[in-house]
Order: C-alpha cells, then structure tokens, then sequence
C-alpha cells in the first residue's frame, strides 16, 4: 500500500466520511473494509435517514457472496472450473440465459482468460442451463435476506 494514502481507522469513521479514504487521517490503513462492508455501513446511514418517510435502504450482501459460493459448488460437481471471476462462466451464463441468442454474446468470439481483456474466468464453457441456474440462486437468496431483514427491524 503507498504510504500517501489516507484511510478511515474505523468503520465508524468511515460511515461519517462516506469515503474511505477521505477521512484526513494521516496513517496507513488500519480498518480496510471489504467491498461489502462499505456498502453495508452506506445502506445502514442512508436507511436511518430515509426510514421515517417510509422507505427502506437495505444491503442484500447474500445476492453476491452467497451466490457466488453456491455456485461454484455447483460448478464443482459437474466437473467445471470454480476459479470464476469477471466474465466466468456464472457471468457469461447469466447474459446467455436471458439474451435472444446471439443478442450480448457471440460464443464464436469468447475471449480466453486474460488480464488484458478483462475476463477472469471460463466463459467458453457457459451456457443458459448454468445462468438459469445462477440467476434462480441470486433471486432465492435475495427474497430471502429481504424478508429476514424486514422482519427483524419491525
């Protein structure tokens, strides 16, 4: 980490400044949240400020990590890469699931991993069975981390 970088030394200060990093701090980073952190502690301050008109601000962290995880098991027991990342096979099968083929993915054109270009993964093994499969994941585990969170803050 270069060392001219400033950073919130906790989530709390973090919250306040709504920028990592933007605090004025002087110090090396001693709190350096995760993605989803950041996005967790926004949607909580944005909640609290928004909540007495009756909306709701809520972070469905499982939508990502969860589904993400269930899907790599599922990769793994057909015999598939798990090593996914940006345009992988979950990606790449969700835009074939949901496209009139041919409309976002040309198979004939599915660039091979490489930092490059961007794609992190598999995307030559895609396909819409997986991307169904993927986006079924991602609504479940949705619907159901929204119902518990409504249900809890009542």
């Amino acid at each position: 980490m270069r060392s001219s970088i400033r950073c919130c030394p906790t989530p709390s200060q973090a919250t306040r400044s709504r920028a990592p990093g933007t605090c004025g701090f002087p110090v090396r980073c001693q709190y350096r949240p995760r993605r989803s952190d950041e996005l967790a502690l926004a949607a909580k301050e944005l909640d609290g400020e928004v909540r007495a008109s009756g909306t709701r601000v809520l972070f469905i962290g499982d939508l990502y990590a969860k589904s993400r995880v269930q899907m790599r098991d599922i990769l793994a027991k057909r015999g598939l890469p798990t090593d996914e990342d940006h345009a992988g096979i979950p990606d790449t099968s969700s835009l074939l699931y949901l496209e009139t083929q041919g409309q976002w993915v040309r198979k004939d054109k599915i660039a091979l991993a490489d930092p490059k270009n961007g794609v992190r993964g598999h995307p030559q093994q895609a396909s819409a069975e997986l991307g169904k499969i993927y986006l079924d994941l991602k609504v479940d585990l949705a619907v159901k981390q929204i119902r518990s969170l409504l249900a809890a803050s009542k």
